[in-house]
């Protein structure tokens, strides 16, 4: 009686083993299955996000005076801040925004809802 009560055990023993590793594996397969999804919405939407900063009027208007070194440079900087700060505050997933010109200069900054004061040749604003 008792080596059957003992083969009885590990044989349910056994199967909750099964049971819950078969368990975990479906668990953590749909756990990466969902978190694979949000990260494809989340960069989709961080590519719409940069594609519509980029094309804004603000970025373009700062683009020709940059080119043509304008006078109107620090004027169009001031305003790239405030529309980084404006973009950044519809869009709570953007922790930082920022513009660098072609030398690595960062002309243009937010992060966490706070416009970063420039540094360098093109003025602190």
């Amino acid at each position: 009686m008792v080596p059957s009560l003992l083969l009885l055990s590990l044989l349910i023993i056994s199967s909750t083993g099964d049971i819950l590793k078969t368990n975990v594996t479906k668990t953590v397969k749909t756990l990466a299955a969902k978190s694979t999804q949000s990260l494809r919405v989340l960069v989709q939407d961080s590519k719409v996000t940069l594609l519509t900063v980029a094309s804004s009027h603000v970025v373009l208007d700062f683009l020709a005076a940059y080119e043509d070194r304008k006078s109107a440079l620090p004027q169009t900087l001031a305003a790239m801040d405030q529309a980084f700060l404006d973009f950044q505050t519809l869009d709570k997933t953007i922790q930082a925004i920022r513009f660098i010109d072609p030398q690595g200069n960062v002309l243009a900054k937010v992060r966490e809802g706070v416009i970063i004061p420039r540094q360098g040749q093109y003025l602190a604003g």
